[in-house]
């Protein structure tokens, strides 16, 4: 073979019985195989052609190319002096005349002949004398060793024939020249200590034991043992040698099954195998072995060179059989890398690391957790950064085959999330290649896990009407979309407006305009393209999009949003395919829903269904709470120390490579934070986070917010949109739903059946339309179809549900053997016992303050309610339930069983808020009358219905009639801010935009129950009257219209000035006309109270005016005017 020096060994040259040929050829090739200025060596023993010098044959290439060839005689004895005598005889182990007649018969072969002997030397330095039947005098000198790799120890000499004539020619010559080459190394070590340096040398050399050593001398005395034609020791075959030796134990040998595998699968290995080959090191992780030894499986059974093969098994030593067939994995493993097959696979050490530095034009592959650099002359494979410099045909391979997961979203190639972007592609480590071979990689969270069925939701949009562009102020508006630009000019009626049109103008630096000014474009804008409009003109903007039918729908703002209340017209359904992508062309977008509507599980399927080039972020509001615990300055910018808790606390259980990419998303923009549930964060948490979500925009694709009504308005204010709200599920939803749910019930047409009775039997039907209502609604289906619906309402369906839950868990703790009915007994004990903890852990929750005492019940019980599945968490130390609502319904049935508590919460009863829970406390207070449920529910058909079969005047067990309900259950109308400045009074209408009027139905409802109830009398729970609920539920039309039933007017009832103005400004804006007589306001009627104007100047009347309402507008008018006259009277008065 080309690859390996061969020589004989010369026959009988063999000592089977002496170890120091042995120690003397290991010791050298480690220490020849250390030198770093050697390119190449090779060692022979027994070689036939030095002659008496064929113990150790070594020659040696520098870097420089200098060749030099020295071959060692040893002789190793017992005896511990060499005398002169020893080198004068003719014949012997020491003879000179016998090593200078072999010189003569191989003098042009080595440049130096070594006599090496571990025997002491008595002669001393200089000595002159003659060898036997000569007659010329050699002198024998002491110098230090010129053969490095023979050691330091020990002595060497060297000879010299004493020739004053100078003698050119003859046997004098010869022994000159014989002397110039030849040396005398004494007092070398014997075997023992030869044997303890070597191994100390190997172990210290390669950081390893005994037992790669020995393996190591055992190879070479096998080796050495060889006759007849065979391989010289050279330095790639000795690297080898020690690498496999002292990886042994460090290796892990490939796996040589045939698995079935398609033409895809085998196309992946090959790609892989050959990015692996393509460096000189690959790292992964120990975890990857498993597919990192399959890549070479059919390498067993493809055709090799079967001589190159059993070469190698013999010079290397592979198996002790020394034939293909004896190969275990092992061997086939060490094989196939000899051939330049396969890696070594091995497990990083520092044993390693010296196997590395030895074996450097060989390939490894490491199992390493870190990605520390080392050995960087080395290519080295570490990611798929690493690859794109090397190959880019592979490069692009895998980019374009291979596909990942990101947070559970749909499968996608690496080259969607960024084939040119290097930071990406260094997190793309060996060991994911190695698991895209079989499967995606999986990056980030995993996949939001939504209710089983999900009904793919609807949201309404809101509609601006295109006469909103004729009345704009000075400000500049940005449509996009726009097909005809000369349409919507045609339409608009002003003159004074200022057009540009964006295609034309698309390179050119945006220059600042004067006056009220449109862009137009054929496109989408971009976010980045609508900030340089604004930050040109340092003006609010407005961005729309052209709908089909003409009219536009807002994209964004730097403006008040509030002056488009008033131009909104019917919104319009959108699928909530088409909210994923809307909700990536704003920074902030709102979307609202009452509790149990679904927002969480639609924002859930949006994280799930999102582009996949961003990382979406849910944040719950126990995030919110953790976070916001976690800071000490809330001033400040928090976009770092946000990262940190995302990192830190709600990514904790990510590797650190995962946490890596979402650094990654985070410092280029592309993560979207989804806020859930903003109304269950306290007032000074949201500040903070409105403020934070703010200061995010800075470093976010987009993000959304969700929430229930009654944060609407100040969310939209706040980030400047127009929200989106979440529709109820219609009835084809609910088939829908039901019948999935149901499946297990029959067929359909027996599902159906049950609809339809569904239907027809429940009462209250908004159970229907609201997924959290829905699925616990057929979750007691589930359990009881048979069950009576004629007076289900909200109340019974969580009572039910609450019911079915314990009664499932405590299914399986019934024991059998004991009594039934004293485990029936105990089991209703504990189970009053779990809910009456859940009634005091609501109040905790929504009030945090003890109505009593807390007992030890609640602590030994807390423990069970937990398991039972309604408590879902705890937060600091309180408790969360499984959704909100039934922190509100358990709060209910503690009040309706204790009704002396409920003035303690008076003042918070009615608020906003609390409401849910108010709709519990009705519906388990009204029990059984229909009258009462069909109020509370707004079902106005059926409360004409009942009004005539029920006594309309039924009280409550809180002492309510109808009407005290009805008051409290209209639309509600939030007392409004105002001013007053120089004698002017000024509305801040920002919490009346989203107030719609009392609708037509239910005005009715409540003046049928003005006509049969008595309007005085006070319920038994706040000692109030129908009024004073009114009153205090802000249900303004209500209130009117019993001050009206009443004779009561403003002055009467001592209502303040900022009440009556606010009053007004609803009723002039509604169209509400009760409050629009001299008698209603009484001390008012002359006061400058009637020429209020709102923010933006308009008067009263004027607002009545533009709203349809004009018999108020004209009152208002004609008040105005009476004040005028009467203030100019006094005045005349005044001065004559």
């Amino acid at each position: 073979m080309a690859m390996y020096k061969m020589y004989k060994k010369r026959a009988g040259t063999t000592d089977y019985g002496s170890e120091y040929e042995k120690l003397t050829i290991a010791n050298l090739v480690l220490r020849l195989v250390s030198d770093a200025n050697l390119k190449n060596f090779s060692v022979s023993s027994g070689d036939e052609n030095f002659d008496r010098f064929d113990d150790v044959v070594v020659e040696t290439e520098t870097l420089d190319d200098i060749t030099t060839t020295f071959a060692l005689q040893l002789v190793h004895s017992e005896k511990n002096v060499l005398s002169l005598k020893h080198l004068q005889v003719p014949k012997g182990n020491f003879s000179l005349k016998e090593f200078f007649r072999s010189f003569q018969r191989t003098q042009t072969l080595a440049n130096k002949l070594i006599l090496y002997t571990n025997r002491k030397m008595n002669i001393e330095d200089n000595t002159k004398f003659r060898l036997d039947g000569e007659d010329f005098f050699i002198k024998i000198s002491k110098i230090s060793p010129e053969v490095s790799i023979l050691g330091e120890s020990g002595c060497c000499f060297k000879f010299s024939v004493v020739d004053e004539a100078d003698t050119i020619s003859g046997k004098i010559l010869e022994y000159k020249r014989f002397f110039e080459r030849f040396y005398l190394y004494a007092s070398q070590k014997n075997a023992k200590q030869l044997q303890v340096s070597t191994a100390n040398r190997f172990q210290k050399t390669f950081s390893t034991d005994e037992t790669e050593y020995y393996n190591y001398l055992k190879t070479i005395a096998e080796w050495n043992l060889l006759t007849g034609r065979k391989h010289k020791l050279t330095k790639k075959w000795a690297q080898r040698l020690i690498a496999l030796q002292i990886l042994s134990s460090r290796m892990h040998p490939l796996c040589f099954d045939h698995a079935g595998e398609d033409l895809h699968e085998k196309e992946k290995k090959l790609i892989m195998r050959e990015a692996i080959s393509s460096f000189d090191i690959t790292v992964c992780d120990r975890q990857s072995y498993d597919r990192l030894k399959m890549l070479w499986n059919e390498y067993q059974s493809r055709l090799i060179d079967e001589r190159e093969a059993q070469e190698l098994i013999r010079m290397y030593q592979l198996c002790s059989g020394g034939t293909i067939n004896d190969l275990n994995s092992k061997g086939w493993s060490e094989l196939l890398w000899l051939m330049g097959k396969c890696p070594l696979i091995v497990t990083l050490d520092e044993t390693v690391h010296k196997a590395l530095e030895l074996c450097k034009s060989e390939k490894f592959v490491l199992f390493h957790e870190h990605s520390e650099n080392f050995l960087e002359s080395r290519s080295i494979f570490r990611n798929l950064g690493d690859l794109k410099t090397v190959s880019t045909s592979i490069f692009d391979y895998f980019t374009l085959k291979f596909t990942c997961l990101l947070q559970g979203k749909r499968e996608v190639g690496l080259r969607a999330l960024g084939e040119d972007n290097e930071e990406f592609c260094r997190l793309i480590k060996t060991d994911d290649l190695l698991t895209m071979m079989d499967e995606p990689l999986h990056i980030g969270d995993v996949e939001e896990v939504l209710p089983e069925p999900y009904i793919p939701r609807h949201v309404w949009q809101d509609v601006i009407d295109m006469t909103y562009l004729d009345s704009m102020g000075d400000i500049v508006v940005v449509i996009d979309s726009v097909e005809d630009q000369e349409q919507i000019r045609t339409r608009l009626k002003r003159e004074d407006l200022n057009y540009v049109d964006m295609s034309l103008h698309e390179d050119e630096e945006k220059q600042p305009v004067v006056g009220p000014t449109i862009y137009f474009s054929n496109k989408a804008v971009s976010v980045n393209d609508f900030d340089k409009i604004h930050s040109s003109c340092v003006k609010d903007c407005h961005h729309f999009r052209v709908t089909y039918d003409q009219n536009l729908i807002l994209i964004r703002s730097t403006g008040d949003v509030r002056n488009l209340e008033k131009y909104k017209l019917k919104p319009r359904e959108i699928k909530e395919t088409t909210l994923w992508s809307m909700q990536l062309e704003n920074t902030v977008n709102v979307i609202i829903g009452d509790s149990g509507s679904g927002k969480t599980a639609l924002v859930k399927n949006f994280k799930n269904n999102c582009l996949c080039q961003f990382w979406i972020v849910i944040l719950t509001p126990e995030d919110v709470y953790l976070f916001l615990k976690s800071i000490k300055d809330s001033k400040k910018d928090l976009t770092r120390d946000f990262y940190h808790y995302l990192v830190s606390v709600k990514y904790r259980r990510l590797d650190e490579n995962g946490k890596n990419f979402f650094r990654l998303f985070f410092e280029q923009n592309n993560v979207v934070y989804v806020w859930d549930a903003l109304d269950e964060i306290s007032n000074e948490g949201l500040e903070m986070v409105t403020n934070l979500i703010f200061q995010l925009c800075r470093s976010s694709r987009a993000q959304s917010v969700t929430s229930r009504s009654h944060l609407k308005t100040f969310l939209e204010t706040k980030f400047k949109v127009l929200s989106l709200s979440l529709t109820e599920l219609n009835q084809e939803d609910q088939h829908l739903y039901i019948r999935k749910r149901l499946e297990d019930f029959g067929s359909e047409e027996k599902v159906d059946k049950l609809i339809a009775k569904i239907r027809f039997s429940l009462l209250c039907s908004d159970i229907l339309k609201l997924p959290l209502l829905l699925f616990m609604f057929t979750e007691v289906l589930r359990d009881n179809a048979d069950k009576d619906l004629s007076h289900f309402n909200i109340n019974t369906l969580y009572e039910s549900f609450v019911n079915e839950k314990l009664n499932l868990y405590f299914s399986d703790k019934i024991d059998l053997a004991s009594s039934r009915f004293l485990m029936d007994k105990m089991i209703m004990q504990v189970k009053q016992s779990i809910l009456d903890s859940y009634e005091k852990i609501a109040l905790k929750v929504l009030f945090n303050e003890d109505f009593q005492k807390t007992d030890d019940k609640l602590e030994k019980n807390f423990d069970l309610a937990f398991c039972v599945g309604i408590i879902e968490s705890i937060q600091d130390q309180v408790p969360r339930f499984y959704h909100d609502s039934f922190a509100a319904y358990f709060a209910a049935v503690h009040f309706a069983k204790n009704l002396h508590l409920v003035e303690k919460i008076r003042h918070k009863f009615f608020q906003p808020k609390y409401t849910t829970m108010r709709i519990f406390f009705d519906n388990i207070l009204a029990e059984n009358c229909l009258l009462h449920l069909a109020i509370i529910s707004k079902n106005v058909d059926l409360l004409f219905v009942y009004s005539t079969q029920q006594n309309i005047g039924y009280r409550d067990r809180g002492g309510r009639t109808a009407l005290h309900l009805a008051c409290s259950w209209g639309q509600r109308h939030p007392t409004l801010e105002i001013t007053e400045t120089a004698g002017t009074f000024t509305v801040n209408v920002e919490k009346a935009i989203t107030v719609i009027p009392e609708s037509e139905e239910y005005v009715k409802m409540v003046a049928l129950l003005l006509q049969e109830c008595d309007v005085s009398q006070k319920d038994e729970i706040f000692k109030m009257t129908a009024l004073e609920y009114a009153h205090a539920s802000e249900c303004l039309k209500e209130e009117l219209m019993v001050m009206e039933r009443q004779g009561k007017g403003f002055s009467e009832l001592k209502r303040g000035v900022g009440y009556v103005v606010s009053t007004l400004y609803y009723s002039a804006a509604l169209g509400y006309y009760e409050p629009f007589s001299k008698f209603f306001l009484g001390r008012y009627h002359r006061k400058n109270i009637v020429g209020a104007k709102d923010v933006t100047g308009l008067t009263l009347s004027k607002i009545a005016s533009q709203r349809g309402h004009q018999a108020i507008a004209d009152f208002l008018e004609e008040g105005e005017a009476d004040r005028k006259k009467s203030m100019m009277q006094r005045l005349l008065e005044t001065f004559f």
